[in-house]
C-alpha cells in the first residue's frame, strides 16, 4: 500500500486500491463506488476487515466488541484511539422509541443536538471526559468525538451505552 507513516496518510490512487480490497461486490471506477454494499450488516463489516487484514499480512483481527459491558467497550475505545486504531461505532435504537442524540459544539463547552439517530455507523475520532463538577454544569461526563459523512459531532457514551446491543457496539480491532 502506498501508506507513509512521516505524514500518517496514504494516497488517493492507493486508498482506492485498499477499497477494492474491501469486497469484491464493490465496483470503483473514477472514484465512484456501486455495487452491493455487504457493510450494512455488521457481520460483513467485520468479514471485510479481517479479509484484508489476512490478504495484507496484517497482525490484525476484526470483532464486535459483544461483551454488553459499557466498562470494557470504554477500554477498548481508548486502547484504540491511543494506537491509532479507527474506531467504528454502530447504533441501532432497536425497539426503543428514542434515537440517540448526536450533538455538535459552540467551541465553548456547550453541546447542541443535531438530530435523534435511529440507526447509523461512526468513526469514532477521540474522548473528551469531564470532572465530575463540568460534568454537573455540562451535563456530559464523557463525550465520543465522532465524523458522521465527514462531518465532526459528538456522542455522550453514557447514552449511548444504554443501547448497546449486537447491533449497537464498536468493532473492535486488536
Amino acid at each position: 500500500m502506498g501508506y507513509d507513516k512521516n505524514i500518517n496518510t496514504i494516497n488517493y490512487n492507493d486508498y482506492i486500491k485498499y477499497l477494492s480490497l474491501l469486497s469484491n461486490k464493490l465496483t470503483i471506477s473514477d472514484g465512484n463506488i456501486t455495487g452491493v454494499y455487504p457493510f450494512l450488516i455488521p457481520t460483513s463489516l467485520q468479514s471485510m476487515f479481517n479479509d484484508v487484514f489476512n490478504t495484507c499480512n496484517l497482525p490484525y483481527k476484526a470483532t464486535w466488541g459483544l461483551s454488553g459491558d459499557f466498562v470494557i467497550t470504554y477500554i477498548r475505545i481508548e486502547e484504540m484511539i491511543k494506537n491509532n486504531i479507527p474506531v467504528i461505532l454502530s447504533f441501532d435504537k432497536g425497539n426503543s422509541d428514542e434515537g440517540i442524540s448526536i450533538y455538535y459544539t459552540d467551541g465553548a463547552n456547550n453541546f447542541i443536538e443535531s438530530q435523534k439517530l435511529s440507526s447509523h455507523y461512526v468513526t469514532i475520532t477521540g474522548i473528551i471526559e469531564y470532572s465530575d463538577a463540568m460534568a454537573n454544569k455540562i451535563g456530559h461526563k464523557r463525550m465520543l468525538e465522532v465524523s458522521s459523512w465527514g462531518e465532526k459531532f459528538y456522542i455522550d457514551y453514557d447514552e449511548y451505552s444504554t443501547f448497546m446491543s449486537p447491533f449497537t457496539n464498536i468493532l473492535y480491532i486488536n
